[in-house]
């Protein structure tokens, strides 16, 4: 637990169950790309 792997795992764990729940429930998500704001629609949510 020393370098982190631990909690960075746990980190990618928690966003990609989140990223599922939301284009499971067909919620859209806002992501940054090139300084804006996109809204991504659930269909395009990679995981």
């Amino acid at each position: 637990m020393l370098d982190g792997t631990e909690i960075d795992e746990a980190l990618r764990r928690a966003v990609r169950e989140a990223l599922l729940r939301h284009k499971k429930l067909g919620n859209s998500i806002a992501v940054w790309r090139e300084g804006k704001v996109v809204v991504l629609p659930p269909e395009e949510i990679q995981v």
